[in-house]
Order: C-alpha cells, then structure tokens, then sequence
C-alpha cells in the first residue's frame, strides 16, 4: 500500500513538472514584445457592442468609429477607418427568411448602431462600400458564402440570394446599391 502512495507522489509531481515546463516554453521560445507579433494596434483595440461605444472626440467634434466584431476599428484620432460615417444614408430593401418566417431585423438591431439602422425591410447603410455581412451583423447575424447564422443555429446548403429578382453567389460579400431588393431565404 505504502508502494502505492509512493508512485502516485511521484506521478503527481512529474505531472506538474511537465506542467511548468509546457508553459514555460513559449516564453523561452518567444521571450520579445507580444505587440510585436500581433501589431500593436490589435492589442490596443477598444472592445464595444455597439457603434456608439467607439465615438472619438477629434479637435472637439464627434467622430463616428465602426463597431465590428466586437471591436472599435479605429481608436485614435490619427488613425483611420476603412469605413467613414456619411450623413447621407444609401437605402435599400433587405428580406431574411428562415423556413418561411421573416426575421425582424429591426428589433434584433440595437439603437447605439449608427451605421445601418433597419425600419421594418429597409435599410439605411451611413458608410460606403458596406458588405451585407457588415451590415447584418448589426442586427446579430452572420453571414459568409456558404451560411446565414444567428441565436446559435446554423442554416447552411439551401441557402439562396436574390437581388433585385436574380440569384445571386455573392451572399455576405455583396455591397447593395441604392434601392436594391435584396432577399436572403433558407427552407429546409
């Protein structure tokens, strides 16, 4: 019995040294400045929920900063924003449909979201070159090329887009146009 308790102190303590030795390697191998690696701006980023978290207060004017992914994309006055806040909004119609019910965008969207805001099927997008995944990620759904996510659950293989009454392949990269009808629809 005493031969027992012996190996399993031994295998208790050999265990935790392999322990501090796994974790202590990366710092051996890398012992430099992690921002190096990762850019130290990602490091820097601002996390937020909505668009209004990331305003800049710039030469005393407010500065509307894209909320995107849970991250500010610009943090800093002298920094830039792939994505600038026009004050003209460019509107279209959108539609999602998940097994015959539409999906209310609207109310799935929060009011601190100033670059597309949704009134019932339309939507006003206040930046350029805004791809509808960007967009539907406002009201917290995904969207790729090959599925439509939302609350959990994935809807993927009988996914189809229209536009403007065509199919199209383009599902999450597409960037609507002034008065598109764009119409995404999963049935099983």
């Amino acid at each position: 019995m005493k031969k027992k308790r012996n190996w399993n102190k031994i295998l208790t303590i050999v265990f935790l040294g392999m322990m501090v030795v796994g974790f202590s390697i990366p710092a051996f191998l890398d012992p430099g400045d992690n921002n190096a690696a990762t850019g130290a701006a990602a490091s820097d980023q601002k996390l937020c929920q909505t668009d209004s978290d990331c305003y800049l207060l710039c030469d005393d004017t407010p500065v509307e900063v894209l909320c995107s992914q849970n991250l500010c994309s610009q943090d800093s006055c002298d920094g830039t924003s792939y994505y600038k806040y026009q004050p003209q909004p460019l509107t279209f119609s959108l539609s999602v449909k998940v097994n015959g019910e539409n999906i209310d965008l609207q109310s799935r969207s929060s009011s601190g979201n100033i670059f597309a805001k949704f009134d019932g099927d339309k939507v006003n997008v206040f930046a350029s070159d805004f791809s509808l995944s960007r967009i539907l990620e406002k009201a917290k759904i995904s969207l790729d090329l090959q599925c439509l996510s939302y609350d959990g659950n994935n809807y993927c293989d009988k996914l189809k887009m229209q536009v403007n009454g065509k199919d199209s392949t383009l599902f999450g990269n597409y960037v609507p146009q002034e008065g598109d009808v764009v119409e995404i629809i999963y049935r099983l």
